[in-house]
């Protein structure tokens, strides 16, 4: 039983890595409402306390004190259509097991969730301003269900971030100032997947048991911005935030599909999770007094992620490498506002968004592909200090293909393990809906 569930939890290593399905990797674009409404063009140089994560030297532009508040409901479909051969299979004795195919397609395994996120600017002198900002830069949930044909490589998965971004800004000269801030992030992942487990003397598959991993840690990092105010009409902003890195420290349990926990089905388990080195350039122009263009370009270097290391400390030590090799990413986005009178502005905007997964290496937990963004929004200005943004905003993915040939490891007692096949393609769209309030005072 030692080996098996070691065996168990080092297959849910491919889910220590997964997509939100709203931007590249596991990765979420969505710190601000008013930057959603232009597929997050112009994230860099808003007056906006939201903009502290994209440049925290946007914040000089600020001559106030101000809040803003904000959260974006995310409406996904995932869906995986193909075939699995037995997953999770493990036997003794050399002879591969006969392989079950079935072809089928999962239920929606998006779950719908709510990205929040939080700013306060404070106008401590001209030249310098004070902020911080809480969010969620990365994150995923999904649950494909203990019965559908990926559950030998995930059953449920979820990741949850929260980004502490205290931040300064100081005007170097009247066009240009520097801004930096720390990165501290709380990570927590939980992983499940079912598997068809097996020991010498029982049948093939009589060994069916439910697997769940969960790990927390703490990551720290950094963040730094340029913002120029080039001439009255044009804004340039430049930044960068540092990779950070997770280790995850968490238990491990193993269950039958009744509950039942066996001896030993409790442990230790470790993993690692990286978040990647972003650069980011960001843009406006005032085209007159009612028309503004907006731009961004981030460079995301993805290709930290070469693979997921997970080991389960039981007697004996048991770990494996989930090959990813994920490559460096672009993203690109372009939009436009018009304000139409003192209390009424409206935005839209597009972008492509680049995945760094590639498909020998995607797996089932990572329904991640190359995507287009369209978007539109409007703020309302309630008041002298009070004003409301609503954003909308879809997201259409190329399909994602999977082909995960079936492949063999053996464990710290020599025993064979089957990690099963899964062949196809994964479908997914998303819808956007944000909410943002900001107050000046």
């Amino acid at each position: 039983m030692v080996s098996k569930t070691s065996k168990v939890i080092v297959t849910l290593s491919s889910l220590l890595v997964g997509s939100s399905a709203m931007a590249s990797g596991y990765a979420v674009k969505l710190p601000s409402g008013l930057s959603a409404g232009m597929a997050s063009a112009g994230s860099g140089v808003g007056d906006d306390a939201l903009a502290i994560y994209a440049n925290p030297a946007a914040m000089i532009q600020s001559t106030t004190h101000q809040v803003a508040g904000h959260f974006t409901g995310v409406f996904g479909l995932t869906k995986f259509k193909g075939r699995a051969s037995t997953p999770g299979a493990r036997f003794t004795g050399g002879t591969q097991p006969s392989a079950v195919n079935e072809t089928r397609t999962t239920r929606n395994a998006a779950k719908k969730v709510a990205v929040p996120s939080f700013g306060v600017v404070a106008n401590a002198h001209d030249r310098v301003k004070v902020g911080v900002m809480v969010h969620a830069p990365f994150g995923l949930k999904f649950n494909y269900g203990n019965e559908s044909v990926v559950r030998g490589h995930v059953t449920r998965a979820e990741m949850t971030t929260i980004n502490i971004v205290p931040s300064v800004a100081i005007k170097i000269i009247d066009s240009l100032a520097f801004g930096a801030g720390l990165q501290m992030q709380y990570n927590k992942v939980d992983l499940a997947r079912k598997a068809f487990l097996s020991t010498t003397g029982m049948p093939q598959g009589s060994g069916l048991l439910y697997s769940l991993v969960s790990g927390n840690d703490w990551s720290m990092g950094w963040t730094a911005g340029l913002f120029s105010q080039v001439t009255k009409a044009w804004k340039v902003g430049l930044s960068y935030k540092s990779q950070m890195t997770a280790n995850l420290d968490g238990q491990g349990q193993l269950s039958t599909l009744t509950g039942t926990v066996p001896a030993g089905g409790e442990f230790k388990a470790k993993a690692k999770v990286h978040f990647p080195h972003t650069f980011s350039l960001s843009s406006s122009y005032d085209l007159n007094s009612s028309w503004t263009a907006y731009m961004d370009v981030i460079y995301t270097k993805w290709n930290v992620v070469k693979d997921i290391l997970i080991a389960s400390f039981r007697t004996p030590v048991s770990q494996d490498v989930i090959p990813l090799k994920w490559k460096n990413t672009w993203f690109f986005s372009v939009g436009a506002s018009y304000k139409l009178n003192e209390n009424w502005t409206f935005r839209t905007g597009y972008g492509y968004d680049i995945s760094p997964t590639r498909n020998a290496t995607r797996v089932a937990s990572i329904p991640d592909s190359n995507k287009h963004w369209i978007a539109i929004g409007t703020t309302y200005n309630m008041g002298k200090n009070l004003a409301m943004t609503l954003s909308y905003g879809h997201e259409f993915f190329q399909k994602g293909k999977i082909n995960l040939q079936q492949g063999l490891a053996t464990d710290a007692n020599a025993s064979t393990y089957n990690k099963g096949s899964l062949v196809g393609k994964v479908k997914n769209r998303v819808d956007l809906v944000s909410l943002q309030f900001n107050y000046k005072f």
